[in-house]
Order: C-alpha cells, then sequence, then structure tokens
C-alpha cells in the first residue's frame, strides 16, 4: 500500500477509542533516504493510511529512518526509537499526529521494547561491534562482545539508564542476529532473540533481565 520496500516495524498499539496504530519505514517515491511514518487503522486492522510522519529526510539531519518501535507511555503519549545504522533517535508525541524533532539516544541497532507495569520503558537491542574477519574462514566474520543489551528510562525516555548486557559473547553472523522481543509478567522480565552459532546455524537464545 506505501510503495516497494515498505515494512512494519513493532507492535501494534490500540488507542482508548480503537485506533490501531503501526509503525512502518521506507523510501517514498523520488527520495534515496528512509522515512518513518506511524500509521492507523480505524476499521480493526481491514485497511491501513498514513496517520503522520514520525522521521523523513526533510529535517535536515541526512539520516536513514529505520525501524520506528512506538512505545505508548501511562499517559497516552507515544514515545518512538527510530534506528539509524549506529544511533538510535527518539521523538514523542501526544497524540501519535504531531511528533516532536528527532533526538540521539543511545548507540545501537534492532530494537524491541515493553512497558513495565510501573511505566519503564524497557528495550532490547543489538550491539555495535568491532568486525574480525577470520582469514582461515573467508565466510565467517565474526564480531566481538555486546551482542545483546537492554536499557530501561523511568522518565518516558527523557533519559536511560546505564547499558546492561545480556549476551557477550562473540556473534558468528555478521548483520543476521539480536532481533528480538520481550515477554513481561509483574517482575519476571525475560527477552527472546536470535544468533548463530560459528557454523552459521541459527539460534533462539533467552535472556532475563533484572529490573530493580
Amino acid at each position: 500500500m506505501f510503495g516497494q520496500g515498505w515494512a512494519p516495524y513493532g507492535k501494534v498499539l490500540e488507542l482508548t477509542d480503537g485506533t490501531l496504530l503501526q509503525g512502518a519505514y521506507g523510501r517514498r517515491a523520488g527520495e534515496s533516504l528512509s522515512a518513518s511514518a506511524c500509521l492507523e487503522s480505524r476499521d480493526r486492522g481491514t485497511s491501513w493510511r498514513v496517520r503522520a510522519w514520525v522521521a523523513t529526510p526533510e529535517d535536515g539531519k541526512g539520516l536513514n529512518y529505520f525501524e520506528p518501535l512506538m512505545l505508548a507511555r501511562s499517559d497516552g503519549a507515544v514515545v518512538c526509537l527510530l534506528r539509524t545504522n549506529g544511533t538510535f533517535y527518539l521523538t514523542r508525541s501526544d497524540d501519535a499526529r504531531t511528533w516532536t524533532p528527532t533526538e540521539p539516544a543511545f548507540a545501537g541497532m534492532a530494537a524491541a521494547g515493553a512497558v513495565l507495569a510501573d511505566g519503564t520503558l524497557l528495550v532490547a537491542y543489538r550491539g555495535i561491534h568491532e568486525t574480525h574477519v577470520d582469514r582461515a574462514r573467508d565466510a565467517v566474520k565474526p564480531r566481538r562482545g555486546r551482542l545483546y543489551n537492554a536499557r530501561t528510562s523511568a522518565d518516558g525516555g527523557a533519559t536511560w539508564d546505564d547499558e546492561c548486557e545480556l549476551d557477550g559473547r562473540t556473534a558468528w553472523q555478521v548483520g543476521s542476529y539480536g532481533m528480538g522481543d520481550i515477554l513481561h509478567d509483574g517482575d519476571a522480565v525475560r527477552v527472546v532473540y536470535y544468533t548463530s552459532d560459528e557454523d552459521q546455524c541459527p539460534w533462539i537464545e533467552e535472556a532475563v533481565v533484572a529490573i530493580e
């Protein structure tokens, strides 16, 4: 519905009036950089349209805005974390129509998120790694450390706690690991994500996040 290469990202949010919201991203006609949009459905998902552009190339920052992760705060506002291939940028909206200018939040890629019972925002994400080429096995380019991490925010995304390392092992499959999901019930918070071993065999991993 929105052109070649457009993709949804994150989970569907439901407003109090029944409207469904979904983040999506891709390149608009005639543009070389990706934009992110907030889509809406008023018929329980049968049809979708652009409710608002969340972040676009027109902001002058020269960034590709990928994978918009939208999280609904307890006060009804929506926080959106955007991947820019190395640094997450954040924007906020009280109505999912008018969004604040994007601001850098912290380093990382491919975020999953959840809002905990007390309103805390929890984000798990792929770390940034130093690439190491194994000359004996040209097909394998492992990355060392900071495979998967998490951060929390108690003030709706204005500030973020220090990074918590969930998985610091070697990542053997460059660019294809870490896309996760968060399962939370009370004080128990688990993150599931995928990675691969040295033979490029994919694995689903699980980590427990300690929330104080």
